[in-house]
C-alpha cells in the first residue's frame, strides 16, 4: 500500500507514469477531466 499526498496547485501527481486520486476511502485512477481541472488549479484567473 502507499500514500498519495496532495496534488501540488495545478500539477497532479504520477506514480508509474499513472494519476491517481482519492475516490472516497479508496485510492482511484484519475480520468483525463480530472487530470485537467487540477492542471486549471494553478492557472491564473
Amino acid at each position: 500500500m502507499f500514500e498519495i499526498p496532495p496534488a501540488t496547485l495545478g500539477q497532479p501527481t504520477a506514480w508509474k507514469g499513472h494519476y491517481y486520486g482519492r475516490d472516497g476511502e479508496s485510492l482511484g485512477a484519475l480520468n483525463t477531466d480530472e487530470r485537467h481541472r487540477i492542471e486549471r488549479q494553478g492557472q491564473p484567473t
